[in-house]
């Protein structure tokens, strides 16, 4: 799928907005020690994001309208990011390098990063809504809450599909065409514990009338599972879009897969 002007700017944003994170000493305190808050993200996920957007950005720069001086500064950035995540930050826990002079200096070059940019931290957006019509009265008015949440998390996916999450764990799903596909909901039991990485959303869809299952990866839908009760509907999809992102644990696939399918099963 072609990226559009509005798609470029809209993962810029995203990207620069991690890198927000970096300069944010209270952010970090809050989401990767003491593990506060809807954003569910340690370093080491942080880390990861970062650099699975800024290589897709990176390497056709121009084409996202970032000009030479921005792309020497993020790659000098890149290059010391790397090299400290790789070393003090494999290590050593964040509450132990958070004060560290080294972690100083990747704040240093983080804010002049976002000075190039004249960025100024906002609440994410996400991209308009393409099938509002189909949205009723009463869903509009709670979407509308999730979209000016001013604590709301987005989390972008390869080709431009996003989740929006609040911080009462709501959240709203929208396709990679920018429609709106329906509400997300987490299960209320937590398995972190077993695969932290997997989690069970219950999804309302507005070309289903019950409720659809799906398992998800670092957040990123892998599989979803519909029952109307006679017929049950099992769709696994790509898992990363972006194949830099690794594969997937087969085993806690299957563990989840089956939960998602019992869950269903209760909820018609």
């Amino acid at each position: 799928m072609k990226l559009n002007d509005q798609d470029k700017k809209f993962m810029v944003n995203e990207f620069l907005r991690n890198i927000s994170h970096i300069t944010d000493e209270e952010y970090q305190r809050r989401v990767w020690v003491r593990g506060e808050g809807p954003e569910g993200q340690d370093f080491d996920e942080a880390v990861c994001s970062f650099f699975d957007m800024g290589e897709s950005i990176l390497e056709d720069y121009k084409d996202f309208n970032i000009t030479d001086n921005q792309y020497r500064l993020l790659i000098e950035f890149q290059d010391a990011y790397r090299e400290f995540s790789l070393n003090k930050g494999m290590n050593y826990l964040p509450e132990e390098f958070i004060s560290s002079l080294e972690w100083k200096k990747i704040i240093e070059m983080a804010v002049k990063v976002l000075e190039a940019f004249n960025y100024r931290k906002t609440s994410a957006s996400c991209k308009p809504i393409k099938n509002i019509e189909q949205i009723n009265k009463r869903d509009w008015i709670v979407l509308d809450e999730i979209l000016n949440d001013p604590s709301k998390v987005v989390y972008p996916f390869w080709k431009g599909s996003l989740k929006i999450y609040t911080s009462n764990g709501r959240g709203a799903f929208f396709k990679e065409d920018g429609s709106f596909r329906g509400f997300i909901e987490q299960s209320k039991k937590s398995y972190f514990s077993l695969w932290k990485r997997f989690t069970i959303e219950v999804c309302s869809d507005l070309d289903f009338r019950g409720k659809v299952i799906d398992v998800c990866y670092d957040r990123e839908t892998v599989a979803s599972v519909k029952y109307d009760g006679n017929k049950m509907n099992i769709e696994t999809l790509p898992f990363g879009r972006d194949p830099r992102k690794g594969h997937l644990p087969g085993i806690g696939f299957g563990v989840f897969l089956r939960k998602a399918k019992c869950l269903a099963v209760k909820l018609v």
